[in-house]
């Protein structure tokens, strides 16, 4: 109530000499006076100050001219809000968005996310290099675009129907590197729907064409195998028939 009193009369400046605060606060004030003064307009900005114990405290501060009816500024209102809470919450968003960016940049996992017509709106560094890609090269691409012309229109069309109906899909797929190699992924897909905004899709992948290929390769190798044993099995067979019928006669006699 005291210093309310003292402060009528009183310029920014005077507070200033008088709380013993930097005189830079009061220089910035006067230059946002004389803008608002000139420009007749709202004039909105925050202060980084210094509490009595020594902590840092953030304010927003508005100075609003009032204008007559002859156009002038009459007076400016001019007032402030401690902004420290809404800093805080800012600064631990930043933390939390950085932390998943981390996650999604750093991830081995290819990450990907599109819209509900298959049209890819981010990508991580990962898919760019298993795909052979730059970012820009597959940002609003459809996903066709990446996968054998023989899964097409339809395929795409199953796939996005499916995911929309259950909220989750997954699955091997083949996908098609820049240099024209076939590649197969193993994905899980996850809708994602979130109040008042559009829905879309979050892709997590792993490039599976290596443990592809072994498979093919221990099933030629299991086929093969079974080729020389029925082989076996028919020559013993035979063998055995004509052994057997030799013998018969020897036996007979």
């Amino acid at each position: 109530q005291e210093l309310r009193k003292w402060m009528i009369g009183k310029k920014d400046e005077d507070y200033c000499t008088y709380r013993n605060k930097p005189i830079y606060i009061s220089e910035g004030r006067r230059n946002v006076f004389n803008k608002v003064i000139t420009s007749k307009k709202l004039y909105g900005w925050e202060e980084k100050l210094q509490n009595s114990n020594n902590e840092t405290e953030f304010h927003l501060r508005n100075m609003f001219p009032v204008i007559d009816s002859k156009g002038e500024v009459e007076m400016v209102i001019g007032y402030g809000v401690n902004i420290n809470e809404r800093k805080k919450n800012e600064k631990q968003i930043r933390i939390n968005e950085k932390r998943y960016r981390d996650i999604f940049n750093y991830s081995l996992a290819m990450i990907c996310t599109h819209d509900k017509n298959g049209i890819i709106l981010s990508v991580n560094p990962s898919i760019c290099e298993s795909m052979g890609y730059s970012r820009d090269e597959m940002l609003g691409k459809s996903l066709k675009q990446f996968v054998p012309r023989q899964f097409g229109e339809y395929e795409q069309k199953e796939y996005l129907h499916i995911l929309w109906a259950d909220g989750k899909r997954s699955g091997v797929i083949p996908a098609v590197h820049k240099n024209g190699k076939k590649i197969f992924l193993l994905f899980q897909n996850y809708l994602v729907e979130e109040t008042g905004t559009e829905s879309y899709v979050i892709c997590f992948a792993q490039d599976i064409t290596d443990r592809i290929h072994a498979e093919k390769e221990l099933q030629i190798e299991i086929s093969k195998s079974k080729e020389i044993s029925r082989a076996k099995e028919d020559f013993l067979a035979n063998m055995s028939h004509e052994i057997r019928t030799p013998m018969n006669g020897i036996l007979g006699v």
